[in-house]
């Protein structure tokens, strides 16, 4: 129950750091008890206090990035409350030309790609083998797709509840209705791709090295040359330094989402 009250964002007011309050929850429910056995008992805590609230100090732990917090938001309440796990991704759907599930009924098109998160996944099987009841979130609304067998085998790998795709989808219209077939599924980051050219990384706290080596090196293209740069801002009151990388990085609104999450990081600029 704590924990899905953390993952909501009841506590923000005590500690926005929702992963250190998530990591610390052992140390709550024990300082919870704590307080109930004294007021049970009635007795004041002399020389305990400074014990108590030694140990109430939460422990350290990777910030979640705004995507982890909108899974842990569904997770918990079975909604997005602070936002909408493609927020980010709107520029980088548009130049792809991918089409809001709002805008579907003025498009005329017989096929066309759409994106969402997956948020539930209904799977039948039929004469013609199995198929999948496909529902899918996107910023404008809720829409469902149709997925046959062989769309179906091609995604079994990535098409789990949670995960942002986009579909190639064929559009049938009858008597008002829109329904869509999937002729092709694929995972969001992988269509979007290097969606900046490049981020200059804006670093006022030295804390932020170590989260920022562990996210870029998800992203790192060792000896490649397509992808983006990325060069770090080194801020101090006397100057600043700029760093470029030697390597290319593949930069998703995912990746990018997760640096600006990080303690120390001032400001992320894409190019």
């Amino acid at each position: 129950m704590l924990e899905n009250l953390i993952a909501a964002g009841a506590l923000d007011c005590l500690e926005p750091d929702r992963a250190r309050l998530s990591a610390g929850v052992d140390i709550l429910l024990g300082e919870a008890n704590i307080a109930q056995n004294e007021r049970k008992t009635q007795q004041e805590n002399l020389f305990g206090e400074a014990e108590i609230a030694e140990s109430a100090v939460l422990p350290s732990a990777d910030p979640w990035s705004a995507m982890d917090r909108l899974a842990h938001e569904f997770d918990a309440i079975g909604f997005y409350l602070s936002g909408h796990p493609l927020d980010d991704y709107q520029k980088a759907m548009k130049r792809a030309r991918i089409v809001a599930f709002a805008n579907l009924e003025k498009r005329v098109e017989k096929e066309l790609m759409i994106a969402g998160v997956v948020t539930r996944i209904d799977e039948r099987r039929s004469q013609r083998g199995p198929l999948a009841f496909v529902s899918l979130s996107d910023v404008t609304g809720q829409s469902e797709i149709t997925v046959f067998s062989e769309a179906l085998s091609e995604a079994r790998e990535f098409l789990n509840v949670g995960v942002l795709i986009v579909a190639t989808v064929k559009v049938e219209r009858e008597d008002g209705q829109i329904r869509m077939i999937a002729n092709r599924l694929r995972p969001l980051d992988q269509v979007v791709g290097n969606a900046s050219e490049g981020l200059r990384i804006f670093v006022e706290k030295p804390a932020a090295c170590a989260g920022l080596k562990k996210r870029l090196s998800e992203a790192r293209q060792a000896g490649h040359k397509t992808g983006g740069t990325v060069s770090l801002v080194m801020m101090s009151q006397a100057r600043e330094v700029e760093l470029r990388l030697a390597d290319n990085f593949v930069i998703t609104p995912r990746v990018t989402g997760a640096i600006k999450a990080l303690p120390g990081v001032l400001h992320v600029e894409e190019l």
